[in-house]
């Protein structure tokens, strides 16, 4: 992974900032009316500042979302003791726009908590409905900050390069007022504790994360990451999660997930998903009639768009004048040493982009030496990933599977060392394998097969850059799996239907088949 070198003291206050206190605008008066006025003129007074102290340690009322701190170089607020508590719905307490650096420390914030009213379509993370939202900040930093009950997200983050959360609390609604049931699967419009979404093209997608001792739980979701060039998560608390996952991270390169914990996530622990750009896309829309340069980069429907040829635009875009982004170099992550306990799903790494009829891959994704306890699906799930491993990791289902426990697919790499417990169906199911090695795994009690590896057809595979050395397997072409050295074994009767070893396909290399 590479070093996050910009989270030293790069954009923090120095000597002599200007100071401000709520109390010298009128705040702190236990009056919604003047605790709002007066932390709207506070932040008024900062506007344009070049580096700005703010010192609070009172009790605020908050209404609505008229808290905007706008066009600060450097800003610092120093919350020690001091509690926010928002009387509006829908609202954000504190927002900073367009400013250098941020850095908020050590305040609370309480929201309304649930209610019919929290679930008017506007309750969500993408409308900027947090305790705090930073828009276009280059610089955040949150430290030992508490939020409660927002309806709609704790910390959302949109734009900007640097984001660092460390020692957070986030606790949202929870159940029942979030039902993915009820509100179509999504749980409580994309509500996530922590929420870091791309800016404009300008910034050049570079973005670096850092999510260390967090406690996130009772929001839909727990943290997302999209588009970043590095990533930490480590010693995160997340979940529950009764809406959906704990990790969201889209398009994401270098990222490293170590020693957190996962309990209680509705369906993935963690979930790492290569999209279009145009998916987390908020820029410019392709249109009719502009005049477009080399490096404009547009959404048209549901792909994002780089320029390659100066043109005017007419009445559809011209495959001659555009390529299709992504841009990532599909670097691929770690996954070490986490736990996971009662969720839906575990681990799940996963590709939805096609290209031309072309899949898009990954490469260098290693889960190793995690527990898994109480999965109710597939622990691990992998799809088009090449040069992977799955190493170490154990397994114990406690008998809630219907699954299988390790699920593989347009996968290239080596599954080893792994002790599985109490799968639903297969130990290991390897579907359309591209040099795969299956060895030296302990299964115990399947519910179906021990390992299974079923080829099927072919699809293709490409390199997505030039940069990269991503074999190109072409449909019906060199398929291979070594199923070698596994133990599979029943303390009880075998299940019927269950085997220790099945290949549907031996005539497309599969070698090794074990015996129990």
């Amino acid at each position: 992974m590479a070093p996050l070198l910009t989270f030293g003291m790069a954009g923090r206050v120095k000597a002599n900032p200007t100071v401000l206190r709520p109390e010298a605008f009128g705040a702190g008066r236990g009056d919604v009316a003047r605790d709002t006025a007066g932390w709207a003129a506070l932040a008024a007074a900062a506007r344009g500042v070049p580096e700005v102290m703010v010192e609070a340690q009172g009790q605020y009322r908050i209404s609505g979302s008229s808290v905007v701190f706008k066009d600060v170089r450097v800003i610092q607020a120093r919350l020690a003791g001091a509690r926010f508590q928002q009387t509006a719905r829908l609202s954000r307490t504190l927002s900073f726009e367009r400013c250098g650096s941020v850095e908020v420390n050590d305040g609370s914030f309480q929201g309304l908590g649930g209610g019919a009213g929290e679930f008017a379509g506007a309750s969500s993370s993408w409308n900027g409905v947090a305790a705090v939202l930073f828009d276009d900040c280059d610089v955040v930093r949150v430290r030992r900050t508490q939020e409660f009950q927002h309806a709609g997200g704790g910390f959302v983050v949109r734009g900007g390069r640097v984001r660092d959360f460390e020692g957070v609390v986030s606790q949202g609604i929870g159940s029942p007022w979030i039902d993915p049931i009820r509100q179509s699967n999504q749980g409580n419009g994309s509500d996530f504790s922590i929420m870091c979404l791309p800016g404009n093209a300008a910034a050049g997608w570079i973005h670096e994360h850092r999510f260390v001792n967090n406690r996130c739980r009772d929001h839909a979701f727990g943290i997302q990451v999209v588009q970043s060039r590095t990533c930490l998560l480590q010693g995160n608390e997340i979940g529950p999660c009764p809406g959906q996952h704990g990790v969201y991270g889209i398009e994401n390169d270098d990222l490293v997930a170590t020693g957190n914990v996962f309990i209680g996530t509705r369906q993935l622990a963690f979930k790492e998903q290569l999209e279009n750009y145009a998916g987390q896309y908020i820029g410019a829309l392709w249109r009719t009639g502009v005049g477009y340069a080399v490096g404009d980069l547009v959404r048209h429907q549901d792909r994002l768009l780089e320029c390659v040829r100066s043109h005017r635009s007419g009445r559809n875009p011209v495959s001659a004048n555009w390529r299709v982004s992504p841009l990532n170099t599909r670097k691929g992550g770690l996954f070490e040493n986490n736990r996971i306990e009662d969720c839906g799903h575990g681990f799940g790494h996963m590709s939805t982009v096609m290209v031309d009829g072309r899949e898009i891959v990954t490469e260098g994704w290693r889960v190793q030496d995690n527990a898994f306890d109480g999965v109710r699906a597939e622990s691990i799930y992998m799809q088009r990933a090449l040069r992977a491993e799955v190493l170490r990791n154990r397994i114990d289902t406690r008998g809630r599977s219907t699954t299988a426990a390790v699920f593989l697919t347009d996968f290239g790499g080596v599954v080893r060392g792994n002790r599985i417990m109490g799968a639903g169906h297969a130990g290991i199911l390897c579907s359309v394998a591209t040099s795969a090695t299956i060895e030296d795994n302990v299964i115990v009690d399947p519910g179906g097969r021990g390992v299974g590896v079923d080829q099927q057809t072919g699809v293709t595979l490409f390199a997505p850059d030039a940069r990269t050395t991503l074999p190109s397997v072409r449909r019906g072409g060199p398929r291979r799996a070594i199923v070698q050295g596994n133990s599979v074994s029943w303390s009880r009767a075998r299940p019927p239907r269950a085997a220790a070893t099945l290949s549907t396909d031996r005539g497309l290399g599969v070698e090794g088949a074990d015996r129990p």
